[in-house]
């Protein structure tokens, strides 16, 4: 991972936890070239999810929904997280990102929980996808069901480079 940059406006102490966890991880990870980390401390309409590509030491920043239950007030902060089915709450830790799919936002990427917090990603269907109400160009994020919905525009790009084995973790 590159040494750590304030101009990034990510959290120092949720970027040292994805080193530690990439470096607990990476044997066991078939996808080691990104790691992303979404920083659930920054409001919805600021980017947040931060890919790391660690072939080019460099990383991408894009803005990314958090579930509705998160945010019940709709404020764009994300206050409360749960891993409880039909919470439509963001789950935070540790994931491995697993295959692709086409499904009702059309281009997916299963998540695979790797924590307590965050082990029934795959029975709560939270995932990575693309959803209108993410938009690049008009700096807005709506709210998902938990997942980490992107700007349509966007989400092939994503989903391409971090799908089959890699780490994303989320936290506040």
């Amino acid at each position: 991972m590159p040494e750590f940059e304030e101009r990034w406006g990510l959290k120092r102490d949720i970027y040292e936890k994805a080193v530690r966890a990439y470096a607990a991880k990476r044997s066991q990870l078939k996808n080691t070239r990104f790691v992303t980390v979404v920083d659930f401390s920054k409001r919805s309409n600021q980017k947040r999810l931060f890919l790391f590509d660690l072939a080019e030491d460099r990383m991408n920043a894009f803005l990314t929904s958090h579930g509705s239950g998160s945010d019940p007030g709709h404020s764009g902060l994300a206050t409360a997280f749960s891993n409880s089915e039909e919470s439509k709450k963001t789950s935070i830790g540790l994931y491995e990102t697993l295959g692709t799919y086409g499904g009702k936002h059309g281009y997916s990427l299963r998540l695979k929980g790797l924590e307590s917090t965050n082990n029934q990603a795959l029975r709560r269907l939270i995932v990575v996808h693309g959803a209108s109400y993410v938009d690049e160009e008009k700096k807005i994020a709506g709210r998902s069901h938990g997942c980490f919905a992107l700007d349509p525009k966007l989400v092939r790009k994503v989903i391409d480079r971090i799908k089959g084995g890699s780490l994303l973790i989320a936290d506040r």
